[in-house]
């Protein structure tokens, strides 16, 4: 069976490796071309369980890759921390305003992530890239998308930066009158 057929199958029918070498499949029971594709999947299970296994590998290294990027869970902790910071600010200026007096309950961090960011610049890099896929526009979204790959999967994280910027420069350029 064809790598494009196991895909389709795997994604029409929502299977799912189990224990024991089975797989958990869902369907309707008035699903187009349903008693064709059963059997392609009785026939096709090995490569599907092989194709299930490649995937989650897969998942499973990008996932590493990300972990392994030095800084990235500590820039992300300490800008909780800052937002928690602010948001304690704000709910005692409200308190301030309307009783006259307020305290603040939560701690300043003691570190700026502007500082960690040039600490850890790959990390910074990568956050650049995330905020950009997480773009509304879908010509934007989709360059942010393209170098949060590279920046998983490739060393030099600069260039993937530069890249970025460049695109989405040339992509403004484009369509500035729009």
């Amino acid at each position: 069976m064809k790598s494009e057929e196991i895909r389709r199958l795997v994604n029409e029918y929502h299977i799912k490796e189990e224990e024991g070498n089975r797989i958990h499949l869902v369907y309707r029971k008035d699903q187009r071309n349903l008693e064709t594709d059963l059997e392609k999947i009785k026939s096709g299970k090995p490569e599907i369980i092989e194709y299930l296994r490649s995937e989650r590998a897969k998942s499973e290294d990008r996932k590493n890759r990300i972990d392994a990027i030095e800084g990235l869970r500590e820039i992300e902790d300490l800008q909780l921390k800052w937002r928690e910071y602010n948001a304690d600010g704000d709910r005692a200026l409200e308190q301030m305003m309307e009783y006259g007096f307020a305290r603040r309950t939560v701690k300043k961090p003691e570190v700026t992530v502007e500082e960690l960011f040039k600490k850890h610049p790959r990390a910074y890099a990568y956050i650049q890239a995330k905020k950009q896929y997480e773009k509304e526009n879908v010509q934007l979204s989709m360059i942010g998308k393209k170098a949060l790959e590279r920046i998983i999967y490739e060393d030099d994280y600069k260039a993937v930066i530069d890249d970025m910027e460049d695109e989405i420069q040339e992509f403004l350029v484009e369509h500035q009158w729009d």
